[in-house]
């Protein structure tokens, strides 16, 4: 694996663990069930329930879950 190719992962598995310390406390400071974080989160990213694995995403998904995560524990 290249430097650039190991940098790029770095950064991916960084965003991913941000993303989701926020996304999790939807759930487990019991906003709604974790199922039900998953699909609100799929219908926010404009995906299917099936689709919403953060290991898919790629760092800009995982920068605006963090976004939309932070503004439903807001609100």
């Amino acid at each position: 694996m290249s430097r650039k190719t190991k940098a790029r992962y770095f950064e991916r598995m960084q965003a991913r663990a941000a993303a989701h310390r926020v996304f999790d406390q939807l759930w487990l400071d019991g906003y709604m069930s974790r199922e039900n974080a998953y699909r609100w989160l799929a219908k926010e990213a404009g995906m299917r329930r099936e689709e919403c694995h953060f290991r898919l995403f790629d760092v800009g998904l995982c920068e605006a879950v963090a976004i939309i995560a932070r503004r439903k524990l807001k609100s």
